[in-house]
């Protein structure tokens, strides 16, 4: 084992942190605080839609769904700077980094379970259990991935409401509700 390899339970210092990531997070975390606040209002006045609250309506408009996709791409950075980083202080980033994801399930599971029943947290984690088969993985490997993906996702309603048609047996006109 290196000697460097040693100190791999330590705490990051404050010189080693990526100041700039952690100020974006807090304002993707900001974002999606205002935006389930409005759910949560939502939810309590019996998911109401109809709004005619203006400052509701900009939040909807600008907020809605942009928070989560930015905190998604921080989570991969982040990912991608942990296992450098983890790579040069331990000999298996690997383990280091599902022991994490692991604690963060935990965590989800019990946000779920006892608060909130929307929340991400155990989400994020099988994201990131995903996300350890394509580190190390060269880019045309992840390519074709990505198609394959985007392709069984485009792919998947086509299929479901065929075999829905199929299995509810077909009257001879084509049902537009399942589109």
């Amino acid at each position: 084992m290196n000697v460097s390899k040693v100190e791999h339970g330590q705490p990051m210092s404050l010189k080693e942190r990526v100041h700039f990531l952690d100020i974006v997070r807090g304002f993707a975390l900001m974002g999606i605080i205002l935006v389930n606040y409005f759910l949560i209002v939502d939810s309590v006045k019996g998911f109401e839609m109809e709004s005619n609250d203006v400052f509701h309506n900009l939040v909807n408009w600008f907020a809605s769904g942009k928070f989560i996709t930015l905190f998604s791409f921080l989570f991969g950075v982040g990912f991608m700077i942990f296992m450098d980083r983890a790579a040069q202080k331990v000999d298996s980033p690997n383990k280091l980094f599902a022991r994490r994801l692991t604690i963060l399930l935990g965590i989800g599971l019990l946000h779920v379970t006892f608060v909130w029943i929307g929340d991400i947290l155990t989400y994020y984690a099988v994201a990131g259990f995903l996300l350890l088969f394509f580190y190390k993985r060269t880019a045309k490997t992840i390519l074709y991935w990505l198609i394959t993906l985007f392709v069984i996702q485009l792919l998947t309603p086509l299929f479901s409401m065929l075999l829905n048609t199929i299995s509810t047996g077909s009257s001879g006109k084509p049902d537009f509700a399942d589109f």
